[in-house]
């Protein structure tokens, strides 16, 4: 067969047809070949090459006219030289063709994504030669000779200069198309997998920043950014612009003087030289590196190992790390996660003194004017979720405005040093105004309560999404305001230290982002470096001023959400148990329980530190210092503040007590690789290892015990355990809800209910509750036996007896309860109480109950009845019970419904209300949950396929939003006037008119040749008439579609089965049905009226591909 592919790489018909278009494109002049002349039919042949990148590579998803093209001089040669020749010419005909050609350059350079779920084999086999071209055409957009970007901005002046309501939608898409050209070339970056990645992506970040500034470029953005209200749907552009403009730049290396930017690097290259001086005097040659070397080497086990090598001399530590370097056994190693900083961030540029002085300005300049606007107009195009916003736009928006923010502050701690001396020959009105000037008034739409609110909610969907890289945005910007919020308040002006206070405390007030905070590093798992340093630095400014602050107020508040206590009720109410029947004050204490969702409580700060004293956080700080030889001064404090604030301030150092954190320790200090020693946090770190070991060593003289407890982690409960070798009792509260009063179902017999009331209690695990009421119980009979006198008759009144005198009646019997838990159960469990008052132990008292109110057995009960009770328990209580015969058992309890009361006395001869009305009782049989209860839960028990159907319906929305982005937004922009769709449409509109105009008049024709000749020849001529004016539809359809796309297709796109089919069969059935109806009733009409139509005689139309060439003869 026939290879169809020129090299295995793309059609060859797809191949022919893009060189000849650009054979006839144009090139340069065998007169001048300095100079460029552009072909006859140049602004065609741009068009078609659109349409055949639309067709191949936006329908069919193939690339291959794009991998075809960079092949060629188009982006290279062509399109530079009619762009810079023609952007401002007066020609209409040249402006169009250079609009055509910046449109072409917008869709070569238009960012490559590959979606898993619409890769095709071509993506693999063209996405790494596009990719190389991308760089090239970058190059060619940043040329300063051709100066691409700034005949873009040129050639949509007027466009700009329009207001919002009389710019057209063309000129819309002009200044769109600018911002579009702009973009691509900010964000291509070399293939991650060249050789040159990070010095070639530099290399552009530099030559891109110069070349905005040179060509004004940053004075476009400039003024777009602040009039933004004249260009809403922008905002998204100048924040990618913007996003890819500051990626992973350094704000300080930007307001560093350059005599202190080459200190800087000076003393960090003479830290990096100590450190691997200090490394290379650990392992100086001996006298025996000239000779060849075995070591015997004695285990802990006794047996001997042979070890050869000079590194075997260095000490017993590289002895084991060589030991352990020889085994064979190597561990599973984990998928590398892409993270965000090798996703879409790029390699950290290494910025030229030019290149930091041209941004620099650019970020003054948008800090001074743009960037309150800006942001304000973004933040509400996101919350409204706009259709111009895609999903990655929230993360470049909260890294954008977390870096101008450290910008500020980096170019406020700038201005202090050099304005520290005032001049005094300044006025003082003008120091007053540029003091308000270089307030903080400037970034306050990042610190509005809008703002906050939208932040909270993005980092409260990204931790539930999991969405690890929002998350690290969102954070790194959350963290930023903090700081900026600590400078005002350590501001001088008391304006600023009010403004300050109050953002502090709507900012803690709220306790979900406590929550939150404490969830982020409780779930950490390998998200990165990047993550992990992140949360870390913002929860270590959050505690640190939060700690200040609540210093200064001691009175501070925050909003805790309480649980609905009718709704806990309702959950842990059994499923066969009736629904309560609250009435009066209860239901009302009900109702306001369950309103009230939050509350204001006083805010404890060492109970805030506790929260971080768990093992997950413990552990996401131990994975963080092992990345110690990497870490700078700064984030080497944070860690080392963290630990001992947990060992010897909150007296929590048995969580350190671990083999691998005393070993880490020990690393960081006496290791092969310590810390590095000109860092000043050196020092602290050796101090805190001391104290630890020294720590660590007394507990285990003390307790030897506690070495098997240095291999495991410790939850707080353990760790309380071993610190002080008991459990941490609970305190009882104050007050506890009372369960409600339970009854049985048909259980009339004391050994029943005894029987039924202990299997539920063992199935509920309440042993020792079980064998406290028989102690009790047995407790009781001790006494009466003791104290032989009857008992009280309880109705005196019907008894013929006289009671004893008071002293010789039985005392009470007074109980006391083991432990709390005991204490717990008998006000919160129903079951239990139930059965305490069937053996015949109640409460001495009315009053409401407390966990700490008494239990007695009273007098009345006889010691008979005790006896029994006794007896009976302890055969009960050898009952095997299944979970079987614990639900059995649990059946036959029932809630005790309230008593019901009556109206009237009269209303009780006749009921209120019919039978089976609402006061009858309801049934003893389980229930079904309510609807709304049923649909609740299936909505909170997501199964892993429907999740997955609903992330890829959010992904193909995206897809789709990206789709119509790029069709919809500037592939138009270039047409001219006698190509919009709108002419077209009417252009089709007046040729079917004409069609049926024709149509209309051959049946009349028909009609009256038909009335004159006879009935059945008349019948089959509109018939015959009919099929022929659906034959012509048919071909004049099919000719439409031809004509609407111009481009012939290679591949059988054809998507219509046979059920399009029968419905086209369908349409054509009921057309003819309506036309013979038509001729009925037209053949009713009278002949008078026949005679006065005009009979025009039929004649075969001339048509070429659908259009009637001789229509307006007719």
């Amino acid at each position: 067969m026939e290879d169809e592919h020129e090299n295995g790489v793309v059609p060859a018909v797809v191949d022919a047809h893009i060189k000849s278009l650009l054979s006839a494109l144009g090139g340069f002049s065998p007169e001048n070949p300095s100079r460029y002349v552009p072909g006859d039919s140049a602004i065609d042949c741009l068009r078609d090459l659109k349409r055949w990148l639309r067709l191949f590579d936006d329908k069919m998803n193939r690339l291959d006219v794009s991998r075809c093209i960079s092949g060629t001089t188009l982006m290279r040669i062509d399109i530079p030289h009619i762009v810079h020749n023609w952007a401002v010419s007066p020609s209409a005909l040249k402006h169009k063709l250079a609009l055509a050609a910046l449109e072409l350059a917008v869709i070569l350079t238009w960012p490559l994504d590959r979606d898993p779920e619409t890769t095709t084999l071509n993506h693999y086999m063209h996405m790494p030669a596009l990719q190389r071209a991308h760089v090239e055409y970058k190059d060619k957009l940043l040329d300063a000779k051709m100066g691409l970007l700034q005949a873009a901005v040129r050639m949509q002046l007027p466009a700009m200069a329009k207001s919002l309501r009389d710019r057209p939608p063309k000129d819309a898409a002009l200044v769109k198309m600018a911002l579009y050209i702009v973009r691509n070339a900010a964000l291509i970056l070399p293939p991650p997998d060249a050789a040159d990645f990070e010095h070639k992506a530099s290399l552009q970040r530099n030559l891109l920043i110069c070349q905005c500034a040179d060509q004004r470029i940053f004075a476009f953005l400039l003024t777009l950014s602040s009039n933004i209200e004249d260009f809403p749907e922008e905002d998204v552009l100048l924040l990618e612009i913007l996003f890819h403009l500051v990626k992973r730049v350094s704000p300080s290396a930007l307001f560093t003087p350059p005599s202190q930017r080459g200190a800087k690097l000076g003393s960090a290259m003479e830290a990096l030289i100590a450190q691997e001086k200090a490394v290379l005097q650990r392992g100086l040659p001996s006298r025996h590196s000239r000779f060849g070397t075995m070591v015997w080497m004695t285990r802990a086990d006794g047996k001997v190992t042979t070890l050869a090598g000079q590194d075997a001399l260095g000490g017993s530590e590289a002895r084991q790390l060589k030991l352990d370097a020889g085994k064979k056994f190597r561990p599973a190693a984990m998928a590398q996660r892409r993270h965000m900083q090798t996703r879409d961030m790029g390699p950290e540029p290494a910025l030229d003194s030019a290149a930091i002085q041209s941004l620099r300005e650019f970020v003054q300049n948008f800090l001074d004017g743009g960037f309150n606007p800006l942001i304000g107009q973004l933040r509400r195009s996101l919350e409204r979720e706009a259709s111009h916003v895609m999903g990655y736009h929230q993360r470049q928006f909260f890294y954008v405005v977390g870096w101008f923010l450290e910008a500020e502050m980096e170019r406020r701690g700038s201005s202090k040093g050099s304005n520290s001396k005032p001049d005094s020959n300044s006025n003082p009105e003008q120091q007053k105004t540029e003091n308000e000037i270089s307030s903080f008034n400037l970034l306050a739409a990042a610190l509005s309560q809008e703002m906050f609110i939208s932040l909270y909610r993005h980092m409260r969907l990204a931790f539930d999404n999991k969405a690890w890289d929002d998350l690290v945005a969102a954070m790194r910007c959350f963290n930023h305001i903090l700081l900026v919020v600590r400078q005002i308040y350590e501001a001088s002006s008391d304006a600023d230290v009010e403004i300050a206070d109050n953002i502090l405390s709507r900012l803690f007030y709220e306790q979900d982002i406590q929550d939150l905070l404490v969830g982020v590093l409780r779930t950490y798992n390998g998200q990165g470096f990047e993550f992990l340093d992140t949360a870390i630095e913002l929860v270590h400014n959050y505690t640190h001023l939060l700690s200040a602050y609540s210093t200064q107020n001691k009175d501070m508040q925050v909003r805790a959400k309480r649980a609905r206590r009718r709704n806990k009720a309702r959950k842990q109410q059994p499923a066969d148990a009736a629904p309560a029947d609250l009435t009066g004050s209860e239901t009302d204490e009900e109702e306001h329980a369950a309103s009230k969702v939050t509350a204001d409580r006083r805010f404890d700060f060492q109970q805030f530190l506790q929260r971080f004293a768990v093992q997950p956080i413990v552990d996401a700080y131990v994975a963080y210092t092992q990345f110690y030889r990497d870490l700078d001064n700064a984030q080497l404090k944070r860690a080392h503040r963290y630990f001992f604030r947990l060992g010897f301030k909150q007296d929590m150092l048995v969580m350190l007590c671990r083999v691998d954190i005393l070993n880490l320790l020990y690393e960081m200090v006496r290791g092969r690789t310590p810390i590095n020693p000109t860092f000043p946090i050196a020092r602290d770190w050796a101090e805190l290892g001391k104290r630890v070991f020294r720590k660590v060593v007394q507990k285990l003289e003390a307790r030897p015990e506690l070495f098997v407890e240095l291999l495991f982690s410790k939850s707080i409960s353990m760790a309380y355990f071993v610190e002080h070798g008991y459990e941490k009792k609970k305190a009882l509260p104050e007050t506890v809800r009372v369960a409600a009063e339970l009854e049985f179902r048909d259980v009339s017999e004391l050994e029943d209910r005894i029987r039924v009331l202990v299997h539920v209690l063992y199935g509920q695990g309440k042993h020792a509750e079980v064998k406290w009421v028989a102690d009790s119980v047995a407790e009781g009979i001790r006494v009466r036996m003791a104290n032989p006198v009857g008992p009280v008759d309880p109705n005196p009144s019907q008894s013929t007896v006289p009671n004893p005198p008071d002293s010789l009646q039985t005392p009470d019997t007074l109980l006391s309860v083991p432990d709390n838990q005991t204490a717990l159960s008998t006000l919160k469990n129903g079951h239990l109480r139930l059965l305490l008052s069937v053996v015949g132990i109640t409460r001495p008292t009315t009053d409401p109950e407390t966990p700490s109110s008494p239990w007695h057995i009273p007098s009345s009960v006889s010691l008979a009845h005790l006896e029994q009770c006794s007896s009976l328990l302890a055969l009960v209580r050898l009952d095997d019970v299944t979970p079987d015969a614990a639900a059995a058992a649990l059946r036959l309890v029932r809630r005790k419904p309230t008593s019901r009361a009556f109206l009237s006395s009269s209303d009780t001869d006749t009921p209120g209300f019919a039978a089976g009305g609402p006061t009858v009782r309801r049934s003893d049989m389980p229930r079904q949950p309510s609807r709304r209860r049923r649909l609740r839960r299936a909505s909170a028990d997501i199964s892993d396929d429907e999740a997955a159907a609903r992330a890829q319906r959010r992904r193909e929305k995206e897809r789709e939003k990206a789709r119509k982005i790029k069709s919809d937004m500037f592939v138009h922009s270039s047409d001219d006037d006698s190509d919009t769709a709108a002419q077209d449409g009417e252009f089709w509109r007046r040729e079917a008119e004409q069609r049926r105009a024709n149509e209309e008049a051959f049946l009349r024709a028909q009609r009256a040749v038909g009335g004159k000749g006879g009935g059945g020849d008349a019948e089959m001529g509109e018939k015959r008439a009919a099929e022929a004016a659906k034959k012509r539809k048919l071909v004049d359809s099919e000719s439409d579609e031809e004509m609407d796309d111009g481009l012939p297709t290679f591949d059988d796109d054809d998507d219509d089965d046979g059920d399009g089919n029968v419905e086209r069969e369908r349409e054509q059935g009921a057309q003819e049905n309506e036309e013979d109806k038509d001729v009925e009733m037209e053949e009713n009409q009278d002949p008078e009226d026949e005679d006065e139509e005009d009979i025009v005689t039929s004649r075969k139309r001339r048509t070429t591909g659908g259009f009637v060439l001789d229509s307006d003869s007719e």
